[in-house]
């Protein structure tokens, strides 16, 4: 996510400030920041300018020949933008400007001098790509710095997604400059909002919810907006941050989100008579507002004007209820959806924006008031004749728990290991929004909203918190005088080391480790069945979204990777599986230990009888007990129908021993020799080891 420093200075006064100190504590403090550089800086010489005469070029047919007025001379000027006129105001490079490409130097273009350039938002390094020239709207004095009149310059600084994702807060300046302030130890300033209350007498637009996915949904009526394209500093930090300018309600939507982190959308007032958020009760399709038609799935939560969707909620608007030209009222949404709702919703259609990341991170449902408050103040601002056309409609629909959490001073010293004041505890917190009530020794601290949602919950984040603004720097490392004492390693955990040393000792195996997951492309190539308990919802590897309920499939898949590295081997793996599921539909998981032998010189009795001996030689050594077989039981289709054995220790039944089914062998080699083992460790490690009686021998 991208933060310009220009968009804090809103919120945070940042005079003085040296901005790699600033980042560098915020990198400690808050969120790890991946790059900073730089905007506009390399930008000089670059003036408003009026262009006074326009004549076709006489030996070019895209080619114009210019008068431009630059406040104190008229000079010269070759310019091939198809848009530039006569009376066009223009950001004007003079010779000797530095702009994005290099200096401008007087020189000579189809047999005509030309002393500057016209320059479009391209080369002033303002948008990716230009199909003209900057034209200038405001009315600004010949000569003017451009850099003066709008924000050319800036600093941006990226913050690393993956570090916000349970701050939900920092998805917008306002919740960053927050945490700048506290850091800086200066004032945050409040964001300006229009009072919506005094539109309350009016008739609101009706909004009815039909789906728990939709915990709050606000909107309000707006009309007579004559502008239609947003100011300059606006398009300039809306791109700075990384989005396109389109239009001035449209745009309005993204700078509020990039200011506030709540996202809103702006639906043709004519579309929208009657709201009702509701889930599809069948696939439906809809034409979003990229012109893409798509196959919605039932269940998906959609905005409707009345039972006919507009909108695919929190993700993309409907191209039936698109802001044109001939629009003449908005409904102004802002709403706040459940993040795994939407978080499906927009992968299954592949549709992740700048609103769905957002609501993926569980907004504070708290903002959707001040957004359409804030989004109303500098509409106002931009355009004075806008009218608000309806009261505000606000359903809330679920709220999270109001979160307050008791810790103490001597408890927050204790995990930090410095002796911090009661004073800076509280103001520290404050600052960052936490109430706090202090009877000198208990700590009564009230969550934020816009930290409640699922990032402060338990006594050791209030310690984090206060932690981080001291600075992780600032603490001093000292050995922890702790008592310690001994922790017996549990039975299960020391068997299972025992065990794998010795099939690597004794019987020479190599010990492999797998994932979890099923291959369902190498069971089809092996022939073999095998059933799964536990599968990933929308899995992005539709071959490997099961997790395993046995070891063998893993085990026959690594032998047939290796088969053609070493002409006799043997593998084995402890490893977790699932084996079912519990009368509560918890999971069981155990642990299995796997294990083949493979040759292409040896007999397939000759390793029958090996793996034979290798699980009467485990159940000897750690269980002091003998194993019964009994043979034929197994009933798997990739083990061989005769040869195969159930093995046994005090008449349970913990695993077994077998060949390859043919079609499964030959599958891997034909003309080689595969037996295998597999143990239920988790019901072996249970069994308790007879004592060894031990007796004098006779004289």
């Amino acid at each position: 996510m991208k933060i310009s420093l220009n968009w804090i200075n809103d919120f945070v006064d940042l005079s003085g400030v040296n901005y790699a100190e600033l980042i560098k504590k915020f990198t400690l403090a808050t969120a790890e920041v991946e790059d900073m550089y730089d905007v506009g800086k390399d930008i000089s010489g670059v003036i408003v300018a009026k262009v006074v005469k326009c004549e076709d070029h006489p030996n070019s047919n895209h080619l114009h020949v210019l008068k431009v007025d630059t406040g104190s001379e008229v000079v010269d000027c070759i310019c091939g933008a198809p848009n530039v006129r006569e009376g066009m105001l223009v950001a004007f490079a003079k010779v000797g400007a530095k702009v994005i490409g290099g200096e401008i130097k007087e020189t000579t273009i189809a047999g005509f001098p030309s002393k500057g350039m016209c320059c479009s938002k391209e080369e002033l390094g303002l948008a990716e790509k230009s199909d003209g020239i900057w034209e200038i709207v405001d009315d600004l004095p010949l000569g003017t710095d451009i850099k003066k009149a709008y924000q050319i310059e800036d600093t941006i600084f990226e913050v690393d997604n993956k570090s916000l994702t349970n701050r939900p807060d920092l998805w917008g300046h306002y919740g960053i400059a927050r945490e700048i302030a506290v850091l800086l130890n200066r004032p945050l300033k409040n964001i300006v909002v229009d009072d919506l209350s005094y539109y309350s007498q009016m008739d609101k637009v009706p909004v009815e919810i039909y789906t728990d996915s939709c915990l709050r949904y606000s909107c309000i009526k707006i009309a007579n907006v004559t502008k239609k394209e947003s100011p300059e500093n606006v398009q300039i930090r809306l791109f700075r941050c990384g989005m396109r300018a389109i239009n001035l309600l449209a745009d309005l939507t993204n700078y509020v989100m990039l200011e506030l982190g709540q996202p809103m959308h702006a639906f043709d007032g004519n579309a929208c008579q009657r709201i009702e958020v509701r889930d599809l009760s069948r696939p439906t399709e809809f034409t979003t507002l990229d012109n893409q038609a798509r196959t919605l799935d039932a269940g998906t939560m959609m905005i409707c004007n009345e039972k006919e969707p507009v909108c695919i909620a929190g993700v993309m608007g409907g191209l039936n209820s698109e802001i044109t030209e001939n629009s003449n009222s908005v409904v102004l949404e802002s709403a706040c959806f459940d993040s795994s709702s939407i978080r499906k919703t927009a992968i299954k259609l592949g549709l992740r924006s700048e609103a769905s990341n957002r609501y993926e991170k569980s907004l504070d449902p708290e903002m959707t008031v001040t957004a359409i408050g804030r989004y109303f103040y500098i509409l106002r601002y931009i355009d004075s004749g806008v009218r608000i056309m309806s009261g505000l409609s606000d359903v809330y629909n679920r709220h999270y728990e109001r979160r307050t959490i008791s810790t103490t001073a001597e408890f927050i010293n204790h995990y930090v290991g410095v002796n911090l004041s009661n004073e800076f505890i509280t103001n520290t917190l404050v600052a960052l929004g936490f109430k706090v009530k202090n009877d000198g020794f208990n700590l009564q601290i009230e969550v934020p909203s816009y930290r409640a949602t699922k990032d402060v919950t338990i006594p050791v984040d209030i310690v984090e918190e206060v932690a981080r603004i001291y600075g992780y720097d600032n603490i001093k490392p000292e050995p922890v005088k702790e008592v310690i004492e001994p922790v017996e390693q549990e039975t299960e955990h020391l068997m299972e080391y025992d065990i794998k040393l010795l099939l690597a000792e004794k019987f020479g195996l190599n010990e492999i480790h797998s994932y979890i997951w099923d291959d369902e492309a190498s069971n089809k190539s092996l022939n073999i069945e095998t059933t799964s308990y536990v599968k990933i919802l929308n899995s992005i590897v539709k071959e490997n979204n099961a997790i395993r309920s046995e070891m063998m499939p893993t085990i026959l898949k690594a032998v047939n990777e290796n088969k053609n590295l070493v002409s006799d081997f043997g593998i084995f793996e402890v490893g977790r599986v699932v084996t079912g599921l519990d009368e509560e539909k918890n999971v069981i998981e155990k642990k299995h230990l796997g294990l083949a032998l493979y040759s292409t010189q040896k007999a397939e009795k000759e390793l029958y009888l090996k793996v034979k001996e290798i699980v009467e030689s485990i159940a000897d050594e750690f269980l002091n007990q003998k194993v019964s077989f009994k043979l034929k039981q197994v009933q798997k289709n990739y083990v061989h129908p005769i040869n195969n054995a159930q093995v046994l220790i005090d008449d349970k039944v913990i695993g077994y021993i077998s060949l390859l089914h043919p079609l499964t062998k030959n599958a891997i080699n034909k003309k080689s020799a595969i037996a295998v083992l597999e143990i239920d460790f988790t019901d072996f490690a249970k069994l308790i080891p007879l004592k060894l009686q031990v007796k004098m021998p006779s004289k």
